[in-house]
């Protein structure tokens, strides 16, 4: 997805139920921020990375959770 396509999605959305965005969001967006802003951004995006959580399997069938199970062996040797 180009970065155009996703504005025009993000101002789709704005618009059909307001809402403020996320430092983090809006930086990569290119809005400019001020000092105290980048740093709830930076605050906002090592909270996002800090989390792992157990992963989400509910759409998969067998055969694609078998396929996952042989790519992890075969990246963890």
């Amino acid at each position: 997805m180009t970065r155009t396509a996703l504005g025009r999605r993000v101002g789709a959305l704005e618009q059909a139920q307001p809402a403020t965005l996320p430092f983090s969001l809006r930086r990569w967006l290119g809005e400019e921020l001020t000092g105290e802003q980048y740093h709830l951004a930076d605050v906002e995006t090592e909270a996002a990375q800090g989390f792992v959580g157990p992963p989400d399997h509910r759409r998969m069938d067998a055969d694609m959770i078998d396929w996952l199970s042989l790519r992890g062996e075969h990246h963890a040797s």
